[in-house]
């Protein structure tokens, strides 16, 4: 193994470009001087509980394995040479003033995520990603195909007297569903129904929802006001993909459609 470039880094460490067999790798870890067994640490170690279970599917991120490495455990993961989707839309930003993602590729996306959340909700016991938002999109080199990625908050359901119970205010800000916000005592695989109607919006948008105000506030107005983004003109989004957006965002988890069957109506 060899560890290369760094690509990225953030406070829960860092990743970097690698080298496996002669196959272009991401590693990622914790930052050298973080305890895996503080709250930082412990989320690296749940991501590899996570994906150690090999999710194999064509749009989530490829898990090949733990590498050690000065003493820290290293995840050893398919290399996604696109960067996220945040990065993505950045960079096109900056090199041309208005620039929008072509409509089918645009849609093209919208699936590709529908089809992970899909798959990751029929796993038994479901798998919740709890922190869907443009940074954890990645994108394969020509941008054409995109992956879920990063499952450090990932849990699985737990089954409680038919009931199917977690708990914790997890997640970004911007993209957090009410009832996690609001501390609920139990939430549902809608919870990542409803952060993908806000990177839904961002997709067509180009810009996160309330971009202007700081997170919490966005999650505090959509929790107790059931505040959302205007939703875009028929020019930018098809109506199909409003009415999509809008049942997805809706201020119950009972409201919201399932990951399998918003894929159906894209097909």
């Amino acid at each position: 193994m060899r560890v290369g470039d760094l690509l990225g880094q953030g406070a829960l460490g860092e990743v970097r470009r690698g080298e496996h067999e002669g196959s272009p790798v991401a590693l990622k870890t914790v930052c050298s001087e973080l305890d895996l067994g503080s709250e930082e640490g412990k989320t690296l170690v749940k991501e590899i509980g996570m994906m150690s279970h090999a999710f194999r599917h064509p749009n989530i991120v490829e898990f090949y394995g733990i590498y050690e490495h000065n003493g820290l455990p290293w995840l050893v993961m398919e290399l996604m040479v696109g960067g996220s989707l945040e990065q993505y839309y950045q960079v096109k930003k900056k090199s041309r003033r208005g620039w929008q993602p072509k409509l089918e590729r645009a849609m093209s996306w919208v699936g590709d995520i529908l089809s992970a959340l899909a798959f990751l909700h029929s796993q038994q016991p479901p798998v919740i990603h709890r922190d869907i938002k443009p940074a954890n999109m990645l994108l394969t080199a020509n941008g054409k195909t995109l992956k879920v990625g990063d499952f450090g908050l990932s849990r699985n359901m737990i089954s409680l007297n038919a009931h199917h119970e977690l708990t914790g205010v997890k997640g970004t800000f911007r993209y957090m569903a009410p009832e996690i916000f609001r501390g609920e005592p139990r939430y549902t695989a809608a919870v990542d129904v409803y952060s993908f109607s806000l990177v839904m919006w961002y997709i067509f948008a180009g810009e996160h929802p309330f971009s202007n105000v700081d997170g919490f506030s966005v999650a505090s107005m959509a929790a107790k006001f059931n505040f959302r983004p205007a939703v875009l003109s028929e020019r930018i989004m098809p109506k199909i993909l409003q009415e999509m957006m809008i049942m997805s965002w809706a201020e119950t988890a009972e409201e919201r459609p399932r990951a399998e069957d918003l894929l159906l109506d894209l097909e």
